[in-house]
């Protein structure tokens, strides 16, 4: 009634709400036509506009077309974008599917059976009567990179061919009904409220269209032609079709899949897979939730995704880690393989709430696997690192300030609910890269997103790919009139071994910078450690009375700096019933032996062993030292952030020199 009352539009900043009023003869496109800005509400359309207005009419007459789905009639390469100066027309929004209608004799209450229908281009012709209510979505959504990938081809048919569009296609098989897509990042697998023409299903079901379009035709001539006889037999028939007629092309999405995930994608073709892949997604969960046995699962789904690593992750009770401390867990999940559990609230917002303990009974567990993890890549501290951030990001300033490394982990989805992988690794310390929900991005005001080469924002991109597939293939059985898929012993595998993000790290491990500038590498990490396993080698004759020297001429020097701008320690040093020593240390890569600060740290370790004392790495970071000043800053991927305040201070006092000491403590300086 509040439309009805109004008779008028209302406006929000993508939704315009229009109630028809007594003007005889408004036509649904007129009334949506007369919503757009001036520059395309004119009585005249541009002539770009009107050429692809017939084009869309002429498209709606074809036979073929007109029995297919609305999803599959029209593909939206010739659509103008936001970047252009000519916007959608009327009839081009119909196509879209962006304009929702409910009569005026409906209840304008959903609970009473008051719900809007999408209208599409036959409709432009519809007339309105007073009080019928229009919904228009403008703009719409829109994923113009739909467009940039052949549907119908494999991804073998397109590699290494230059200007083609690159096919999507894993695999095929007509008979059983399914096709097995990489799907790009950033685009839905369904229709949106306002598009259902940019999606990875309506793309499909055109690219199966056009490929099946002679048999087609002729199964509609011939059926056609039957039906014009005037039989009593074929008035039986229509009524039957009328009654029930199946679609040209069937296509359904059994399996889930984000927006903004990419990789293998399940398209079903046949009715019977579609029921048989979506039974045996229920029962993997179910089954995993038992503690079943992994083969008695019929499909498993592993996932590649890029998460972020930060310094100085502290626990409750204050302690906090380094990012070799941090890389050293992700390797101790993989290492033991055990099932990291976590329970998810029950809620329809984003992002969700994960949490390591089930708080009542209606949170879902939530169980995965780490497979396998990669090698560090460093995105502070050097050229090679800036580049990679950037390329990661789109923005620079989106990345979370804590974060100063990524690394590459393969997971096993064991149960599948919402956004699990993306909020139980964001649980565990890892959020995944781009991901703004879960801490992996910081979020932007709207004029610092990038856009794509149409104009359309884009959102950050989420590392997160499904990437290895594997189901039992079905065999189909009738019971009880039906055709019913029953699980077979054959496997089904399929893996995709790159990643959107996989050439940006090799381009970061093939153009790393030299010794000078080196972050943080598995050898790195294998380096810290054995420096945390030394032991004391005068221990024992420590023990038996042996003496050894104490004094300072024997002990390393307290501080000992390397001109310029080098990594730095502070290692502190303990011996039985002696106060405890500290030591800072800064060295560049030819006098200690390699680029890292364990590099640095090695040494003196060693020495100080050897005199009975037990040493730990506190920290580190850089010190810029011309003499007589320092300056300390900084962090240590493998020992994390010194006390600079502390290393400043032990230069001053301890160096046996004039120098003076400055330090900044401030994090994400590298």
């Amino acid at each position: 009634e509040y439309w009805k009352e109004n008779q008028t539009e209302k406006k929000s900043d993508f939704i315009t709400h229009f109630v028809a009023g007594t003007q005889p003869g408004l036509t649904v496109e007129d009334a949506v036509q007369s919503l757009l800005p001036k520059s395309s509400g004119d009585a005249n359309l541009s002539e770009a506009a009107a050429t692809r207005r017939r084009v869309i009419l002429l498209q709606e007459d074809d036979l073929l077309l007109k029995e297919a789905d609305a999803a599959f009639r029209h593909d939206t390469g010739s659509f103008p974008t936001s970047k252009e100066n000519d916007p959608l027309s009327a009839v081009e929004l119909l196509a879209l599917g962006s304009i929702w209608y409910l009569p005026v004799s409906a209840p304008r209450d959903p609970a009473l059976g008051g719900k809007p229908t999408r209208l599409h281009v036959p409709d432009a012709s519809k007339v309105l009567v007073e009080g019928d209510y229009l919904r228009l979505h403008n703009p719409p959504r829109r994923f113009p990179a739909v467009n940039m990938f052949d549907w119908g081809k494999t991804i073998n048919e397109t590699k290494g061919t230059g200007g083609e569009n690159r096919g999507v296609i894993v695999a095929q098989d007509d008979d059983v009904g399914y096709i097995i897509v990489d799907k790009p990042l950033g685009l839905p697998v369904h229709g949106t409220v306002d598009n259902i023409l940019e999606n990875v299903a309506a793309a499909v079901g055109r690219a199966l269209l056009n490929k099946r379009e002679a048999p087609l035709r002729e199964m509609i001539d011939k059926r056609r032609k039957a039906l014009t006889e005037n039989t009593s037999f074929n008035n039986k028939r229509r009524r039957k079709m009328k009654q029930k007629k199946d679609p040209l092309i069937y296509i359904s999405s059994p399996q889930r899949l984000d927006q903004n995930t990419s990789g293998l994608f399940v398209i079903s073709t046949k009715k019977q897979f579609a029921s048989y892949f979506a039974k045996l997604l229920r029962k993997k969960t179910n089954n995993q939730l038992l503690d079943y046995d992994r083969g008695e699962c019929g499909v498993h789904k592993t996932y590649k995704c890029l998460v972020c690593v930060s310094q100085g992750r502290k626990d409750s009770d204050g302690t906090s880690y380094s990012v070799a401390e941090e890389i050293s867990r992700l390797r101790k999940y993989a290492a033991e393989g055990n099932v990291i559990r976590h329970w998810l609230e029950p809620s329809v917002r984003a992002p969700k709430t994960f949490s390591v303990e089930q708080r009542n009974s209606t949170w879902a567990e939530c169980l995965l696997r780490v497979k396998s993890v990669g090698d560090p890549y460093a995105i502070v501290g050097s050229d090679a690192a800036d580049t990679l951030l950037n390329v990661l990001w789109e923005n620079k300033a989106s990345k979370p300030p804590e974060c100063v490394a990524v690394i590459e982990v393969e997971i096993e989805l064991l149960t599948g609910r919402t956004h699990q992988i993306r909020g139980q690794m964001s649980a565990e310390g890892f959020p995944l890269v781009g991901d703004v929900g879960y801490g992996g991005a910081v979020s932007m005001p709207d004029s610092c997103d990038s856009t794509d080469d149409t104009g359309i924002r884009m959102p950050e991109k989420l590392a997160l790919q499904c990437c290895q597939l594997e189901f039992l293939e079905p065999d189909f059985v009738e019971k009880k009139g039906d055709v019913v898929g029953i699980r077979s012993d054959r496997w089904k595998s399929y893996r995709l071994e790159e990643a959107w993000w996989t050439p940006m790290l090799q381009k970061y491990a093939s153009t790393h910078a030299g010794d000078s500038q080196a972050t943080i590498s598995r050898s790195d990490e294998e380096a810290i450690q054995r420096l945390k396993r030394v032991h004391v080698a005068s221990q024992n004759a420590d023990d038996q009375g042996t003496s050894v020297g104490t004094d300072a001429g024997v002990l390393p020097p307290r501080v000992q700096l390397s001109p310029g701008k080098n990594k730095y320690v502070i290692i502190k040093a303990m011996r039985r019933s002696s106060p405890p020593l500290r030591f800072v240390r800064s060295a560049n890569p030819l006098e200690c032996g390699g680029p890292y600060h364990a590099d640095v740290a090695r040494s003196v370790i060693d020495e100080l062993a050897s005199l009975g004392y037990e040493s730990t790495v506190e920290g580190g970071g850089r010190i810029d030292y011309v003499y007589p000043h320092a300056h300390v800053y900084g962090f240590s991927y493998g020992f994390g952030k010194g006390d600079h305040e502390l290393a400043a201070k032990i230069i001053e006092e301890c160096s046996g020199e004039e120098i003076y000491a400055t330090f900044d403590e401030s994090d994400g300086i590298y």
